[in-house]
């Protein structure tokens, strides 16, 4: 194989015709992955997971990976009781929606990623057929409830995941959903089959209590502390609680009544 010259090089990064700004960017993100294995398998985990709401290169990866300190904790439930996570669901925040009782989740919770964002499993993956179901479910409500909510692809994951957002005729009830700007549910179809949805401070904490998912790293900062990732479902009957939650998550953003 010929040997790469240094004017060679230099053309090509020419021809690419990036700015300075994007240039010096991309040389701070890539002198670590250099320097440290351990960064290199981090870079090699981040871009794993696929694209989603960073920017799906090394820039992305080293600004999730540097920001992983704003994460406040993913598992305790006493932030549920705090004012402002209370004040975010309005008089829906201790209600909760879930029908009927939530089951344990058997086995150890699944390894997750390291990077602040995207929030994804690394084991544990749903099979197709299961994140098939969950993918119908989403449509099969929008088709239920066509006044109260929308099915589009997911603003808050770069636009890669099917969603439902509340329409704009209805009025929003509570902050949490204006937090996530109308978005309350989406599940990562073509990855790992986990999905995020928006739940009262009651259903979250039923949700950790249960071992059936946890907050996103952001919730409680930019997003709301209702805002959690459910566990991707590893059998039929794990699908079924997804989607149950799922339905309490449409029901805490309609205020009980959705149309």
């Amino acid at each position: 194989m010929a040997s790469l010259s240094r004017s060679s090089v230099t053309n090509y990064v020419n021809k690419l015709n990036l700015s300075p700004k994007v240039l010096f960017y991309s040389a701070l993100a890539v002198i670590p992955i250099a320097l440290f294995p351990s960064a290199y398998r981090s870079y090699k985990e981040y871009m794993s997971l696929g694209p989603s709401g960073p920017p799906y290169n090394v820039i992305g990866w080293f600004f999730m990976t540097i920001a992983k300190p704003l994460a406040k904790d993913s598992r305790t439930i006493s932030v549920y009781s705090r004012p402002d996570a209370l004040a975010e669901g309005g008089e829906f925040a201790s209600t909760s929606f879930i029908k009927g009782e939530l089951p344990q989740r058997k086995g150890e919770r699944p390894t997750m990623n390291r990077a602040l964002a995207p929030q994804r499993q690394l084991s544990d993956w749903a099979d197709e057929e299961l994140k098939k179901s969950i993918g119908n479910h989403l449509s099969d409500l929008a088709t239920q409830y066509p006044k109260s909510i929308i099915l589009k692809l997911s603003k808050l994951e770069g636009g890669h995941f099917p969603a439902l957002y509340l329409s704009s005729d209805i009025s929003p009830p509570h902050n949490a959903i204006r937090k996530t700007k109308g978005e309350f549910v989406h599940i990562h179809q073509n990855h790992d089959g986990t999905s995020h949805v928006l739940l009262s401070a009651t259903d979250a904490t039923k949700v950790l209590e249960n071992k059936l998912g946890e907050r996103h790293g952001l919730s409680g900062v930019y997003l709301p502390w209702g805002y959690t990732l459910l566990y991707a479902p590893r059998n039929k009957e794990e699908a079924e609680v997804v989607m149950r939650i799922m339905d309490a998550s449409l029901a805490f953003v309609t205020g009980g009544n959705p149309q």
